[in-house]
């Protein structure tokens, strides 16, 4: 079967740099997929889960955003934050949660970095609860 080569990359290192056999990405406006051969596209990545399949299996990873592009059988991913789902814990997040909401943010510039840690720890949080209904 054909394969189509995944790249992560965050500012820190390159996570991902693999063969896969299909991708599955959270847009800003839906989840994208991407199969060998797909026509060349950019697109803008929202908070969510990366689904990555491989002939070992597949693998579940939570992107905070960033942007993708495909282009000659090459799928980039550009994100801040990808971690694996298996990584995360729901015991962890909700306590999290529960430290952001009791934080009383005095600028507005540290009411948007509040903002941005509830949503991102909500996503991932939702990232978690879906891991394990399935």
């Amino acid at each position: 079967m054909a394969e189509l080569k995944l790249m992560v990359v965050t500012p820190e290192k390159t996570l991902l740099d693999c063969q896969s056999e299909s991708v599955v990405v959270p847009l800003m406006d839906g989840l994208m997929g991407f199969l060998p051969g797909h026509a060349p596209m950019i697109g803008r990545l929202g908070p969510g889960v990366m689904k990555v399949q491989q002939s070992s299996g597949s693998k579940k990873y939570f992107l905070e955003g960033g942007f993708v592009q495909m282009d000659n059988n090459v799928l980039s991913v550009l994100t801040n934050v990808a971690i694996p789902v298996e990584q995360l814990k729901a015991a962890d997040l909700e306590a999290k949660l529960k430290s952001l909401d009791r934080a009383t943010p005095e600028t507005p510039a540290e009411k948007l970095s509040h903002d941005r840690q509830v949503a991102q720890t909500k996503a991932m949080l939702r990232a978690v609860n879906s891991a394990n209904a399935s």
